[in-house]
């Protein structure tokens, strides 16, 4: 039996707004279980330990890579867009006002949130860029042999652009577009506020993304207008039945096996079975992510609440860790697989705890580097 599932689902109303203030729980879940989700599938993505050399004929060696690589060039590529669909619909719920002819943007509000997002993207993202520099280059002097190169020798022209565009911690790349997309957001607004008009514009973004898969910023184009675009014009879907909600994990796992089988070996990869893992994931997150009672347990809800800070520290920390590890698992199938689960689960686990001590011991420090991000 389905039953009609609006995307997001919302709350109430706000007298000054065509769009509601406040998301009702169960949406409000799953958004944060899901963002919890991505952030681990993050950390596990950027702990992959491709050997340095490889036998193309080692069976055992090629089941390991498909398992991290599965995972990391799959199901993690999932977590950007995810994070942008819900960051774009929350901006434009924040900025529409009473709908006007094709001027939608709210200018005072607008500005407020632009203000916001000054203090919680721009400022963390200049924060963590600095940091990560800063653990890189006393990592690679104290250690110059851990293999991590040598940042330090870079030309001046390098140096900013790790520092103000291209971080040393390559994920910050999300935030910093992020930043870019919420200032051009009204002009977005413009583009798809029409339905119809709207679709088509959508469909050029995915032309764009499909032709240039592996580039940041169609991805982000992209799914952050698909958020615009579902808080412009909210679609009532029906609920998938029981038994495609099962198959679309199924699905979206499967996809990621032959995504990684086939990046083993040269010429083998294909842009449109990655860019498929992603509707996959996006799909399998919204509708297939079982909600159980221990999901609800206070330790869950308060991790849920630390899942932007998480991705902001998890590198260079992942391959500081990586680094280390790989001298001793590099030729041995079982100790690459197991040496991945560990940095994977150590990064995340290290990033998480953290976070919670941070905020627990300074929070006011953590609310400057966290962007104003409180725990649940």
């Amino acid at each position: 039996m389905t039953t009609p599932h609006a995307i997001p689902a919302v709350a109430c109303d706000s007298p000054r707004s065509v769009f509601p203030t406040r998301l009702i729980p169960e949406v409000s879940e799953r958004i944060g279980l899901g963002s919890l989700a991505c952030s681990l599938l993050v950390c596990f993505g950027h702990s992959y330990l491709l050997p340095q050399e490889r036998d193309l004929a080692d069976a055992w060696m090629n089941a390991a890579l498909v398992i991290e690589g599965g995972v990391k060039h799959g199901l993690a590529r999932v977590s950007t867009p995810f994070f942008f669909i819900v960051a774009a619909w929350l901006l434009t719920a924040a900025i529409v006002g009473q709908r006007s002819g094709w001027w939608l943007v709210d200018g005072p509000r607008y500005r407020t949130e632009i203000g916001k997002r000054i203090r919680s993207l721009a400022l963390p993202f200049a924060i963590w860029s600095g940091l990560s520099f800063l653990t890189m280059v006393l990592v690679q002097t104290l250690w110059p042999g851990l293999g991590l190169g040598s940042i330090i020798n870079g030309s001046l022209p390098h140096i900013l652009r790790w520092l103000a565009w291209d971080p040393v911690a390559y994920p910050l790349w999300f935030i910093r577009n992020l930043f870019v997309l919420a200032v051009a957001a009204p002009l977005l607004l413009v583009l798809l506020s029409h339905r119809v008009i709207g679709l088509g514009v959508l469909g050029t973004f995915a032309a764009a993304w499909f032709t240039y898969a592996d580039a940041q910023t169609t991805r982000a184009v992209l799914f952050f207008s698909v958020g615009v675009y579902a808080a412009l014009h909210p679609v009532r879907l029906p609920r998938p039945s029981f038994t495609m909600r099962a198959l679309l994990p199924v699905l979206w796992v499967t996809c990621a096996g032959v995504i990684a089988w086939s990046r083993l070996f040269p010429g083998g990869d294909s842009a449109l079975l990655r860019n498929l893992s992603v509707l996959l994931g996006l799909a399998s997150l919204w509708w297939s992510l079982p909600i159980q009672g221990w999901m609800r347990t206070r330790p869950v809800q308060v991790a849920t609440g630390f899942t932007f800070f998480i991705y902001v520290v998890h590198e260079p920390l992942a391959s500081i860790a990586k680094a280390i590890l790989r001298p001793a698992v590099d030729s041995e199938p079982l100790l690459v697989l197991v040496g991945w689960l560990l940095v994977g689960s150590l990064t995340f686990t290290i990033s998480l705890l953290v976070g919670f001590l941070w905020e627990r011991w300074l929070p006011a420090s953590y609310a400057v580097v966290s962007g104003g991000r409180a725990p649940r």
